[in-house]
C-alpha cells in the first residue's frame, strides 16, 4: 500500500492526525501492508507518526499472539557484492543488554568485568544473538515490521526510486582487506521492499556454483578453483 502523503496535510490538528495514521495502520491489507519505504522516505512528512502507529499495531499483535503483517524484502546483495542465492541465510545481529540479575536486582557488568570478557573472548557470545531469514526462490526474505524496519533503514534503498533510506553511501569510500586476504568495497545498499505487486514478477533464480567472494571459506574455494584452471 503505497503513501499519499499530501492527505496528511488536510488534518489540521495533531490529534486528528494521529487518529488517520493509526486508523490505517490498524486496517492495513496483510496480503499489500503498508510501504515502509514510502514511511521512512517522508519521515519528516508524517512517515515517522505513521511508522510508531504501525509498531504499536505490531507489539499489540505480539502481546495478543495473534496474526502480524510481514513484509517481502529484496535481497541485493551482501556485503562483498554477491547476489544472493535461494537458500542463503541472512542474519540480524541483536544486543543483550550488559547488566545481571543479583538478589533480585538488574545490575550493569562493570567495566572490568566486560574487559575481561572481550579479552577472554566471551564477550560476543553473552551479549549478542542473531536471527536468520532464508533467501527464497525468488531473492527475498520475509520479515515482520522491526526486521523489515531495520533491514531498509540500515542498508535499503527505495524500491521504486532507487533513493538511499540509509544514511550510508552506496559502498565504502576505499576498498578493505576482506577475510579472504583480497581487497574490495563493503557494499551498504543491500536490500529493498519488495511488494507483492512486484513479488509476483520477479523470475525464479537460479542457485550459482561460484565461490562467494570476500569470506573466509572462498579461499579454499578460489585456490580450487585455480588449480582447475591451471
Amino acid at each position: 500500500m503505497r503513501i499519499d502523503f499530501s492527505v496528511f496535510n488536510t488534518y489540521n490538528t495533531k490529534e486528528a492526525l494521529h487518529d488517520y495514521c493509526e486508523k490505517i495502520a490498524r486496517n492495513m491489507d496483510f496480503d499489500d501492508p503498508i510501504c515502509l519505504s514510502d514511511c521512512l522516505a517522508g519521515h519528516d512528512d508524517g512517515g515517522q507518526l505513521l511508522r510508531i502507529k504501525i509498531a504499536e499495531y505490531d507489539s499489540e499483535c505480539t502481546f495478543l499472539q495473534i496474526p502480524r503483517p510481514t513484509w517481502r524484502i529484496k535481497v541485493i546483495r551482501d556485503e562483498w557484492g554477491n547476489p544472493p542465492n535461494p537458500g542463503d541465510k541472512i542474519g540480524r545481529r541483536y544486543k543483550r543488554p550488559l547488566t545481571k540479575e543479583r538478589n533480585g536486582e538488574t545490575i550493569p557488568y562493570s567495566g572490568d568485568e566486560l574487559s575481561k570478557m572481550i579479552a577472554m573472548g566471551t564477550y560476543e557470545q553473552k551479549f549478542h544473538t542473531y536471527k536468520y531469514f532464508t533467501v527464497d526462490e525468488k531473492g527475498c526474505i520475509e520479515c515482520t515490521f522491526h526486521d523489515a524496519i531495520y533491514f531498509l533503514n540500515l542498508w535499503g534503498i527505495h524500491f521504486s526510486t532507487g533513493m538511499r533510506l540509509t544514511s550510508k553511501e552506496e559502498h565504502s569510500t576505499e576498498p578493505v582487506e576482506c577475510p579472504d586476504g583480497q581487497e574490495r568495497h563493503v557494499w551498504y545498499w543491500r536490500y529493498k521492499e519488495c511488494p507483492n505487486d512486484i513479488y509476483n514478477k520477479l523470475p525464479i533464480l537460479e542457485a550459482s556454483d561460484e565461490p562467494k567472494r570476500g569470506y573466509e571459506s572462498s579461499k579454499k574455494d578460489l585456490s580450487k578453483l585455480a588449480s582447475k584452471n591451471s
